[in-house]
């Protein structure tokens, strides 16, 4: 169905729960009709290098539920919303490269669009988590992904460099530009490494969605 308006968000890190995602729900309890669709990535690539990710659609609670509490890690999660006539709303995160989150609404009618725009980003507000969103952001994951492994891997590579080439071979004109070449790759290369690792240990220790511990 084509709808007139649209809007669309980010929306940030978040700890999800049972009591949150019933939140979100009252805020379509008054739309008769309503329907609703979740996709559960359920894959463990952390790099989002895989492109075929192993996924799980749910349209009952008790199940959706059931599985979230279930798995070790949220690979990814997209819950659709849709009121006949009216309109419909998404929510999404990914917990792989490209990570982050974000909310698209459309209906007929822009105040019931911004109305339930504004009601789930304010409780998905609520339960986010400030840190872990600034850190992926484009900046701070510039900064995972790109910044400190190039660093790391230029001072590892100098300071091997130092320690095996001998020094009559580095002030040496002749090999001055094999030299220069050789350690730009391998510092490339090795700064690839780091970066990998670097990403994995970051969405280990600080998934962008995780579910909230059993006794909160």
């Amino acid at each position: 169905m084509e709808y007139k308006v649209t809007r669309q968000g980010r929306l940030p890190a978040c700890r999800l729960s049972e009591s949150m995602l019933r939140e979100v729900w009252t805020v379509f309890h008054a739309d008769e009709g309503l329907k609703w669709e979740a996709v559960i990535g359920v894959g463990g690539d952390l790099l989002g290098k895989d492109q075929q990710r192993p996924q799980q659609t749910v349209t009952e609670w008790d199940k959706l539920i059931s599985l979230l509490r279930s798995l070790p890690r949220l690979d990814a999660l997209t819950i659709t919303f849709e009121v006949p006539d009216r309109g419909a709303l998404a929510i999404a995160f990914k917990n792989y490269p490209p990570v982050g989150g974000s909310i698209v609404a459309a209906g007929h009618e822009a105040a019931w669009v911004e109305a339930r725009m504004a009601a789930v980003m304010a409780i998905v507000n609520r339960h986010g988590e400030p840190f872990t969103t600034r850190l992926y952001s484009q900046l701070g994951f510039s900064v995972i992904q790109t910044a400190i492994p190039l660093t790391a891997a230029f001072i590892f590579i100098v300071v091997a460099a130092g320690l095996v080439i001998p020094r009559e071979i580095r002030q040496s004109d002749e090999y001055l530009w094999w030299i220069t070449a050789a350690t730009v790759v391998a510092t490339l290369r090795l700064a690839y490494t780091f970066s990998d690792r670097l990403i994995m240990a970051a969405l280990r220790r600080y998934p962008y969605i995780r579910w909230a511990d059993k006794t909160e």
